[in-house]
């Protein structure tokens, strides 16, 4: 039986546009225990403290001098929490469901009921696994110059009318998509046609279950991460002629491989040769149909382009 550690046993601190000191935080939580009614004015204040409201900016590069293979840029998920750690989730979880908690670079805003997902035993909403994916396109900017570079991409990527809605045209399809693109690249018209890119790593949700798609372009594979064993997923890998009788993974296939011809990338018809190959992962889950989002935010940090042999995403397996 595979025995995995809770993921949720520490989470990297999700940065922001400001920093919210520690003194503010438990000042804000002494304020709600010790009157109620002045809650609202300290939630606003540290609101105000953590978020922001900017113009999305121009991204801007990172010399090679701020990047090294000695940052770690991983979560320890064997660490615990430390009391900063604690003290900011404790000030989340008393904040109303409509306040925003994060917004991203390019103005995207996720709200705290959002983040209250995040608790043991919640299905984890795909908002988190956006914010999640714009976090680690922040971190990857410093990557080690010999690592691949990585583009992470939100949920709504691929939206579910693109895979069943009928008589859809291809072309509609294609639109569609290419402005999901472009949100992912961070609205940056130089970096929609892909070609910087090593790896593209996509959520896809399918009948509310999580997992993973990775494009690695530079050396032409697909791959599919699922937290599922492989003989309970919901998950196939069936492709057909007929683009309404392939599985999931092959549409998203066919719609990106379709993409990266519209920018006349190099790697197109490479792409279009490759299968999609699922990487056998010991730590997959039997029985388990509630930690799919939190392995798969871990798939999507931890993937590099590799099979089982070298993929370590620091789960014990038994």
């Amino acid at each position: 039986m595979t025995q995995t550690p809770d993921p949720r046993a520490r989470r990297k601190p999700i940065p922001v546009q400001l920093i919210l000191t520690l003194e503010q935080v438990l000042d804000a939580s002494k304020i709600h225990k010790n009157n109620p009614n002045t809650c609202l004015e300290a939630s606003k204040t540290c609101h105000e403290t953590i978020i922001g409201k900017s113009k999305s900016k121009r991204i801007k590069g990172v010399s090679r001098d701020c990047k090294s293979p000695y940052l770690l840029r991983e979560v320890e998920i064997t660490n615990r929490y430390n009391k900063e750690e604690n003290a900011v989730w404790g000030y989340i979880v008393n904040l109303s469901n409509e306040e925003v908690t994060l917004t991203t670079s390019n103005g995207a805003m996720t709200e705290a009921k959002f983040f209250k997902t995040l608790k043991p035993t919640n299905r984890i909403h795909g908002e988190i696994i956006d914010c999640w994916a714009a976090v680690l396109n922040e971190e990857d900017k410093l990557r080690s110059p010999d690592s691949p570079y990585r583009l992470f991409c939100g949920h709504r990527v691929f939206l579910k009318w693109m895979f069943t809605a009928p008589k859809t045209y291809e072309s509609i399809r294609l639109v569609a998509l290419t402005k999901m693109k472009f949100e992912a690249v961070g609205r940056m018209e130089n970096m929609r046609a892909l070609k910087c890119y090593d790896i593209v790593i996509i959520p896809i949700l399918e009948n509310y279950h999580f997992y993973v798609m990775a494009f690695y372009l530079k050396n032409p594979r697909i791959y599919l991460l699922d937290s599922m064993d492989k003989d309970e997923t919901i998950v196939s890998i069936k492709d057909h002629q007929d683009y309404y009788k392939k599985d999931t993974s092959y549409k998203v296939k066919h719609m990106f491989v379709k993409y990266l011809e519209k920018f006349q990338h190099v790697t197109a018809e490479k792409i279009s040769m490759q299968k999609v190959t699922r990487v056998d992962l010991e730590w997959a889950m039997i029985g388990n149909i509630i930690d799919y989002g939190v392995f798969t935010m871990r798939h999507m940090e931890m993937f590099m382009g590799s099979h089982r042999k070298t993929f370590d995403c620091g789960f014990k397996c038994s």
